[in-house]
């Protein structure tokens, strides 16, 4: 769904926000302002306990703990690597090997029932490895 900021309170024009529904109403987070020369990776929490983004095998810490309700971001160089969502050092789905590639934005939502998806936009490839 695509909104115009006139038709809603509280967010400023020529931003970008993820609006999230929720058990208690909408969870409006806004965006940061994006550098076309990187990939912007996002990791959103639904769930109730902290998660973070990692490398598979939990080496490198991409995005630092997100609290519940919120989103972590972080602009990287293109490059291929698996990547996995961490709840302390608990993997949540196995790690995926992904291509990150320059003026894409690539999403991980930690959902509340414990799964994960990965969404993006621009021109992601995934190895199903």
């Amino acid at each position: 769904m695509v909104l115009s900021a006139s038709n809603l309170s509280n967010v400023d024009a020529g931003l970008h926000y993820t609006v999230i529904p929720g058990p208690d109403g909408a969870v409006v987070i806004a965006e940061p302002v994006r550098d076309p020369s990187k990939v912007l990776v996002s990791l959103y929490n639904l769930g109730s306990d902290p998660v973070s983004l990692q490398m598979g095998d939990g080496s490198v810490e991409i995005i630092p703990p997100v609290a519940a309700g919120a989103a972590g971001y972080r602009e990287v160089n293109p490059l291929r690597v698996p990547l996995a969502v961490f709840t302390d050092s608990q993997i949540l789905a196995p790690a995926r090997e992904i291509s990150l590639r320059r003026g894409e934005d690539v999403s991980f939502i930690a959902q509340a029932n414990g799964n994960v998806q990965i969404l993006s936009s621009g021109y992601a490839e995934y190895d199903p490895k």
